[in-house]
């Protein structure tokens, strides 16, 4: 049998042609749609945190658009006590922590299929207890954090550094800046 080029390039276009019209399981999932609002970041993310360049646990960030915050249930103290109290105390204390919420507001910008959310400065409050002393700490999260939404791809970055922090209304001495990296994917 002799095939021809004309019949070899119908069979490699028909071929062609089919996998174009062939899905994965888990295409329909996510429906790609470039972001047309800042309100399309909302929603809850879960993902993993980076603090000063080491991943820590996991963590989920949830975006409200409707009171234009940015809330984590939980933000990981544990750098932040480390640097306080140093690390041959720094396990013993944070078993006396309860991880406080933070709440951020947002101004959204919106460019292209990136939804940027620009946030403001806020403080939270944390107790611990050190060598039986119960301290209080107001950690200072500056102005200038950020959050990148990739609507195509449904992935959320935030940045955010803690500056300064007091401990019973002390400004805490030689307290060096702590960067919180959050890399986020929207939950379903």
């Amino acid at each position: 049998m002799k095939i021809s080029i004309r019949t070899l390039f119908l069979s490699r276009a028909l071929a062609g042609g089919a996998m174009l019209f062939t899905s994965c399981d888990n295409d329909d999932d996510y429906k790609i749609i470039p972001a047309t609002s800042v309100d399309q970041a909302h929603g809850n993310y879960e993902g993993v945190i980076m603090v000063n360049n080491e991943f820590q646990d996991s963590v989920t960030v949830s975006v409200d658009s409707v009171s234009n915050t940015v809330s984590l249930s939980n933000l990981p103290v544990a750098p932040i006590v480390k640097a306080l109290v140093g690390e041959e105390l720094a396990d013993s204390v944070m078993k006396t922590v309860e991880a406080p919420a933070l709440s951020l507001s947002y101004t959204g910008t919106l460019y292209e299929n990136i939804v940027q959310l620009q946030l403001d400065a806020q403080q939270v409050d944390f107790n611990m207890t050190v060598e039986d002393a119960e301290k209080q700490v107001t950690v200072f999260v500056n102005n200038g954090g950020e959050v990148l939404y990739d609507s195509m791809q449904k992935i959320l970055n935030m940045g955010i550094t803690v500056d300064s922090v007091k401990v019973d209304g002390e400004l805490a001495e030689n307290f060096k800046t702590i960067q919180y990296i959050f890399y986020q994917t929207k939950r379903k």
